[in-house]
């Protein structure tokens, strides 16, 4: 790190630090020439999304720019430099987790007088003085009124409450495939929402033992728009209706719900899976995108425990292993892992097969993710190849063995989901 006061490149770091989200480290540094001391910040470079400003032009979003605007509408005003930097952090935070390439300076702006009215009613009132461009005495009068009301009040009249919950019930029946195509458009007129729309359904699902509930989480980090609808469906998983506005295919959709699931770890310290179903264009579709984003999680569990997001149409080779019935996958299984195999084919040479595999059947990079010589690789594989007749270096043996071994999670889905059900009943 070049010193800024003489630009020497010999420095020294003394302290590092981490802030309390985790995300940022300071480091404090001396230079060995001239002794000066400085610090330095290190973030995660992850891309911002593009902001459309409302002549329609696009720019890169500007970190600086956030900073100033907050810092003039918070100027002479009792809040600490510390949390105008939290509020950028969370503001950010929301950027990043929303999962669109683009996104308007109109939701950029709410994000930030929301930020400001927790912090100063005044800088709050001026930021939005200025951002809604008032033009009348009344707008300012308004405006006051709106940040004196207690907050209970305010939401109390801004969204009255829906006896018994019609709006969630109705599209919950959607999703369940108990309402006919007439039925379902009829509640969307009902609820101002469009027939036809691409959307798609995300199941969420706790994966530990809920210290806190997850529909309540997701209400809080989830960025979606007001025609996006949540739903718990059971005390274990939430719905979310996602429509595709601003997302352009599947790879978009995926990085939506990854982003999400990092949102929930950094805020909440919450595992979550989340099953992807299929995209579809009328409403009476969402419960075929939501039965097949339910079948991803089950599968999903059963075969690929680790991932975190689980993607319908991705899955082909799993669902068809699903649907095979248990008797024939067992068949097929013992015809390879039987009693003769039961010594070689012990945990840890499964595990070598499984790095292997995961390494694309490369040699080298698996020695090192085992940290064994690439001479011990290759003679465990030799062994596999001597009593079994496959050479897991070729991909047909390789594929064979791979899905001989899958056989035995057949079956097993349903019995994974029974165990999470009386994880969470303990």
């Amino acid at each position: 790190m070049k010193c800024p006061f003489c630009g020497d490149l010999n420095t020294q770091v003394t302290d590092t630090r981490v802030n309390d989200e985790g995300d940022v480290v300071r480091r404090r540094r001396r230079c060995a020439v001239c002794d000066k001391r400085f610090t330095t910040y290190e973030r995660i470079d992850l891309k911002m999304p593009t902001i459309i400003k409302r002549n329609g032009a696009r720019v890169e979003f500007e970190h600086a720019k956030l900073q100033a605007s907050l810092r003039l509408a918070l100027r002479k005003r009792p809040v600490s430099p510390n949390d105008v930097v939290q509020a950028i952090e969370r503001i950010e935070r929301q950027l990043l987790s929303c999962g669109v390439p683009e996104i308007s300076s109109e939701r950029v702006g709410e994000w930030v007088m929301e930020e400001l009215k927790r912090l100063d009613k005044v800088a709050y009132v001026r930021f939005a003085s200025v951002y809604r461009n008032f033009a009348a005495v009344d707008e300012f009068s308004d405006l006051i009124r709106e940040v004196q009301q207690p907050r209970t009040r305010r939401r109390r009249a801004a969204k009255p409450a829906e006896t018994g919950n019609d709006r969630e019930s109705a599209f919950e029946r959607i999703l369940r495939g108990e309402t006919s195509p007439v039925e379902s458009e009829a509640i969307a007129e009902t609820y101002h929402l469009p027939v036809s729309l691409k959307r798609c359904v995300l199941l969420f699902c706790q994966t530990q033992k809920r210290q806190q509930n997850l529909y309540d989480l997701l209400e809080q980090y989830l960025p979606r728009s007001d025609s996006e609808i949540l739903l718990p469906m059971d005390f274990c998983t939430v719905a979310l209706v996602k429509e595709m506005t601003g997302l352009q295919d599947g790879e978009d959709l995926l990085e939506y719900a990854r982003a999400a699931l990092e949102t929930l770890m950094n805020e909440a310290a919450q595992r979550v899976t989340v099953g992807i179903g299929d995209v579809v264009e009328q409403i009476d579709a969402l419960s075929v995108s939501y039965s097949h984003a339910a079948s991803a999680l089950e599968i999903g569990r059963a075969y690929s425990p680790a991932r975190a997001v689980h993607v319908y149409d991705t899955m082909l080779l799993e669902r068809f292993l699903a649907d095979l019935p248990p008797g024939l996958a067992e068949h097929y299984h013992a015809l390879l892992f039987n009693r003769s195999t039961a010594r070689l084919l012990n945990e840890e040479m499964l595990h070598t097969i499984d790095t292997f595999f995961k390494r694309d059947l490369v040699l080298s990079d698996t020695a090192r993710q085992l940290y064994i010589h690439r001479n011990t690789l290759v003679y465990r594989l030799d062994k596999v190849q001597r009593q079994t007749g496959l050479d897991l270096r070729k991909f047909e043996d390789a594929a064979t063995f791979k899905l001989l071994l899958d056989l035995r999670k057949c079956g097993c889905a349903s019995d994974q989901k029974k165990r999470t059900i009386e994880s969470y009943c303990d």
